[in-house]
C-alpha cells in the first residue's frame, strides 16, 4: 500500500508546482519563442515578395517579431495582436484573410468553383456516356412496321439513295435500310444465314427503317409548316414578341452585367485597404514611413505614387549595381517623372552619366539633388566620387566627404569614407614629373554640332618645338589629360620646369597648324611641371 500512496503523493505535489509557477503559466504552454513564430507566420511582411513575417531577414521584420514577443510578455491574445497589426496595414497584412464580409469570396469562391466545375464535368461525361433513350432501342409502332413492309416490298420504288439526288438525308437512309433489308433476305435464302441470326438483324433494321420513316415524316410536316408561314398572315403573326423568351435573354445579361460590377467594386475597395499612403521621413514601423499607413492607425486616403517611387529607386539600384546603366537610366527616370527632385535618383543619374564621359552634365545632376537635400548622404559620396574619378579633383572630393563625415553614420560607412579621404589626400600630391589637367570646350561652341576627330595636347618650351604631346582619338569633353616623361617627344628631352600647354583638336585627325573648322586653347600663362589642374578651353578657329 505505501508504493500507491507514494505515487500520489508525489503526482500532487507536481501538480502544485506546476499550479503556483510564476505567471500562472502551465507547463503544457509552448515556449514563448514559438508562440512568436507561430503568430508572425501568419503575417506578410511588408518589405519582402511572399513571405511571412516569421521567414523574412529583413530588419522590418525584425521589428515586427519583437513587438510580438513585447505584447505577448504584456498578456495579450493572438487576436489581440493580429487586430493591432490589421489597424495599422489593413486586412492585408494577414497571410490568411478573415472568414468574414468580403472575405468569405476569398474562401468560399474556390469551393463553389471547384464544386460547380465538378457538377458540369459530371453532367455531360453522364450526358456523354448515357445512350439517348427512344431512338433505337423502343420498339417501332405497329403501323411504321407495316409502312417499312408495304415500302420494302413495292416493286416500283427506287432501289439505291443514288437515284435520288434531291432526297433528304432521312429518305436516304431509308433506301439504305431497306437494301440491307434485301441483302439479309438474299443470303437467309442461301444459307449464310441462321433463321435465329436472320430474325434479329432484319428486327434491327426494320426498326432503324422505322426510326428512319418517322423522321421522314417529320421533316415534310416541318416543310408543309414553313410554307404557311410564308404567308403574310403567318409573318404578322411571326412577329410578335413571345413574352418569357425575348425578354429573358437581356435580362440575364444586365443581370451578369450588375453581378460583374459589384464584384469589382469589391476588389477594388479590398485592394485599397491594403495600401496606405506615407507620411514623413520620422514615421514609425507601426505606419507611415515603412509601412504606409497613416498617423495612428489606418489612413482615409490612398496614394500610389510613393510606392511607385520605392520600387522604381529598388530596381534601379540594382540595374545599376549589376552595371545595366541603360536599364537603371529608365527607372531613375521613372522615379524623376512622379517627383522630380528625388535626391537619391539624381545622384544615382549624375553618377552613370559622369561615367558615360559626361562629368559636368553629372555634377549638375547631384548639385541638383544637394539643393534639395543639402546634407542627402548618398548625393555626398557620390559628388565626392565624381570630383576624384571623372575630375580628378580631390581636394574637392576631400571638402564634400569631410561633410559626410560629420554627419552620423553607421561604423563601416564611416570607416570607408575615411579611407577614401586618405586616398584623396595621397593623390592630391603633384604626381613627380607630371602635369595634369582638362580640356573643355569654350562657352562659345558648346551649342554647336558635337566635334569630332583627334585631340593633340602639346606641351613646349616658350615658342619652341614641342617637348612632349598626348593625342586622343575622338575625345568626349570635358577630358581628363596627363602629360608626363613617357609623351616627350625627342630623346633625351627634360620634362621639367615651366612650359606652355596647348589644346588643338584636329578635324581630319592629322598633326600640324590648326585651320579653319579646328578647335584651339591655350593654358593661361605658363604651366610648371606637377600642376593637377591645368585648364584648356578650345575655340573655333576661323
Amino acid at each position: 500500500m505505501r508504493k500507491p500512496r507514494a505515487r500520489l503523493i508525489l503526482l500532487l505535489a507536481l501538480a502544485a508546482l506546476a499550479l503556483g509557477r510564476p505567471g500562472g503559466v502551465p507547463w503544457a504552454e509552448p515556449a514563448l519563442d514559438d508562440r512568436v513564430r507561430e503568430i508572425a507566420s501568419g503575417l506578410r511582411c511588408p518589405v519582402c515578395q511572399n513571405l511571412s513575417v516569421g521567414d523574412s531577414p529583413s530588419q522590418l521584420a525584425q521589428q515586427m517579431r519583437a513587438v510580438i514577443r513585447a505584447r505577448l510578455v504584456a498578456g495579450d491574445s493572438r487576436e489581440q495582436i493580429e487586430a493591432y497589426f490589421v489597424s495599422k496595414y489593413g486586412e492585408w497584412i494577414l497571410l490568411s484573410p478573415r472568414r468574414r464580409g468580403l472575405n468569405l469570396l476569398l474562401w468560399v469562391g474556390p469551393l463553389a468553383a471547384a464544386a460547380l466545375g465538378l457538377f458540369l464535368a459530371a453532367h455531360y461525361v453522364r450526358r456523354w456516356t448515357r445512350r439517348p433513350a427512344g431512338t433505337v432501342r423502343r420498339a417501332p409502332e405497329p403501323a411504321l412496321l407495316e409502312r417499312v413492309r408495304a415500302e420494302l416490298a413495292d416493286e416500283t420504288a427506287p432501289r439505291s439513295p443514288e437515284l435520288l439526288r434531291d432526297a433528304s438525308p432521312a429518305q436516304r437512309e431509308i433506301l439504305r435500310l431497306y437494301e440491307a433489308l434485301r441483302e439479309l433476305a438474299f443470303d437467309h435464302r442461301a444459307g449464310k444465314l441462321s433463321a435465329e441470326d436472320y430474325e434479329a438483324m432484319r428486327a434491327e433494321y426494320e426498326a432503324r427503317a422505322a426510326a428512319a420513316l418517322l423522321e421522314r415524316d417529320t421533316e415534310i410536316q416541318r416543310a408543309r409548316a414553313g410554307a404557311a408561314a410564308s404567308r403574310p398572315e403567318s409573318r404578322a403573326a411571326r412577329r410578335r414578341p413571345r413574352r418569357g423568351i425575348v425578354r429573358w435573354k437581356p435580362a440575364r445579361a444586365v443581370i451578369a452585367a450588375v453581378l460583374v460590377l459589384v464584384f469589382g467594386v469589391a476588389v477594388g475597395f479590398s485592394l485599397t485597404q491594403g495600401i496606405r499612403a506615407r507620411g514623413s521621413a520620422m514615421d514609425s514601423i507601426t505606419g507611415d514611413f515603412l509601412t504606409g499607413t497613416g498617423p495612428g492607425g489606418v489612413s482615409t486616403t490612398v496614394s500610389l505614387s510613393r510606392n511607385t517611387i520605392e520600387r522604381n529607386l529598388a530596381e534601379g539600384r540594382a540595374a545599376f549595381e549589376r552595371g545595366d546603366f541603360r536599364a537603371a537610366i529608365g527607372h531613375f527616370k521613372s522615379v524623376l517623372d512622379v517627383e522630380a527632385n528625388d535626391p537619391a535618383a539624381l545622384s544615382y543619374l549624375g553618377t552613370i552619366l559622369a561615367r558615360g564621359g559626361h562629368a559636368e552634365a553629372g555634377l549638375e545632376a547631384i548639385d541638383r539633388a544637394l539643393r534639395a537635400a543639402p546634407e542627402h548622404p548618398l548625393a555626398l559620396w557620390m559628388k565626392g566620387l565624381v570630383l576624384a574619378e571623372a575630375k580628378e579633383d580631390h581636394a574637392g572630393a576631400i571638402q564634400v566627404w569631410e561633410a559626410l563625415l560629420r554627419q552620423p553614420l553607421a561604423p563601416s560607412d564611416a570607416d570607408a569614407v575615411a579611407r577614401l579621404v586618405t586616398e584623396a589626400r595621397g593623390k592630391l600630391a603633384a604626381p613627380p614629373g607630371r602635369i595634369s589637367g582638362t580640356v573643355s570646350l569654350a562657352q562659345a561652341v558648346r551649342g554647336d554640332t558635337p566635334f569630332a576627330g583627334t585631340l593633340f595636347v602639346i606641351a613646349r618650351r616658350g615658342a619652341g618645338a614641342p617637348v612632349a604631346v598626348k593625342r586622343i582619338v575622338e575625345p568626349t569633353f570635358p577630358v581628363r589629360f596627363v602629360l608626363g616623361p613617357e609623351d616627350v617627344m625627342r630623346q633625351g628631352a627634360r620634362f621639367a620646369g615651366d612650359l606652355t600647354l596647348i589644346a588643338r583638336l584636329k578635324r581630319d585627325g592629322r598633326a600640324g597648324p590648326a585651320v579653319p573648322g579646328d578647335l584651339e586653347g591655350a593654358a593661361p600663362g605658363p604651366v610648371a611641371v606637377g600642376t593637377t589642374n591645368a585648364r584648356i578651353a578650345l575655340e573655333l578657329v576661323r
